[in-house]
């Protein structure tokens, strides 16, 4: 696998200069070089998938990198865009199912789902089960209701924080209160989605909810005043596209991701939603892993 990832990563870099013509060069040659380009990209997707419309999962609860637009109901949002302009890239169809996020990450486990999007966190136990193929990094952070202000993540201790069920804020809320006397542990609520645990905390029947930095800061912009920011951020995160172990789509997305960086797409797609200072200089595929074994 590694040897694979570094041969595709260094054919990623010669994209774009395999599909710029520079202003010396003849027609007849960037025309040849497209057509080197898109043989090569046809033969990263599986025969299974050639012509075929490949679903991507999505808990589309995620502002900004998954949502649904209230005035035209579309999904939208950083993931969207990056699936899509990849899609783009590798000449593939996509189509998007909106489900809560736990189904998101079974589906894609038991590759009901060949692709999921869905501010996924990289993590050593998800790699074993799918293929993570990274795109953002950012680092979580909790958001309360407003003039519940804290300081400390000690000062959650005998609260409920309120997180998305299946998510890794989960476990991270869990080992925060095992740092915590005994008789006032924090009270993990498990809910459906994202959308759900802002709610709780909004009606105070949570008393904080944690998410990446950006759906936090984006959370509490569209509050209309009701939420703020509170502690520290946690330790960064990345985050992957999830793929199907089975599907052998994963060197397709990795190579289409880091066609996007080289050309500027990427960037381009990551400050519309106000993610450049999540972006990553280069995609790869399940890091943890890779990094624990090299």
């Amino acid at each position: 696998m590694r040897r694979l990832i570094a041969v595709l990563a260094a054919f990623t870099l010669s994209l774009g200069m395999l599909t710029a013509c520079s202003p010396g060069s003849s027609q007849s040659t960037s025309a040849d070089n497209a057509k080197t380009v898109d043989a090569y990209l046809s033969a990263l997707i599986p025969k299974k998938y050639q012509g075929a419309t490949i679903q991507v999962a999505t808990d589309a609860t995620l502002a900004p990198t998954e949502f649904v637009d209230p005035e035209t109901q579309q999904l939208v949002g950083a993931d969207i865009d990056l699936i899509n302009a990849a899609a783009e890239v590798l000449k593939i169809k996509v189509t998007f199912v909106n489900v809560p996020f736990e189904k998101v990450i079974s589906g894609v486990t038991k590759g009901t789902y060949p692709v999921g999007a869905s501010s996924i966190v990289d993590t050593r136990s998800r790699e074993k089960k799918m293929d993570l193929v990274t795109y953002l990094k950012s680092s979580p952070r909790f958001f309360v209701a407003k003039g519940n202000t804290f300081t400390k993540t000690s000062e959650l201790c005998g609260k409920t924080v309120a997180v998305a069920a299946g998510g890794v804020y989960v476990d991270e809320v869990k080992t925060l209160s095992a740092t915590c006397p005994k008789a006032s542990p924090i009270t993990v609520e498990q809910l459906t989605d994202q959308s759900a645990a802002t709610q709780a905390v909004v009606d105070g029947k949570a008393f904080a909810s944690v998410v990446s930095g950006p759906i936090a800061a984006w959370t509490v912009k569209e509050s209309d005043g009701a939420l703020e920011l509170a502690g520290e951020p946690l330790a960064p995160f990345t985050y992957g596209f999830a793929i199907a172990k089975k599907s052998g789509l994963a060197p397709a997305f990795l190579t289409a991701v880091n066609s996007l960086i080289t050309q500027g797409k990427y960037t381009e797609i990551l400050k519309k939603w106000g993610l450049e200072d999540s972006a990553v200089k280069a995609s790869t595929i399940n890091p943890r892993t890779r990094k624990k074994t090299s």
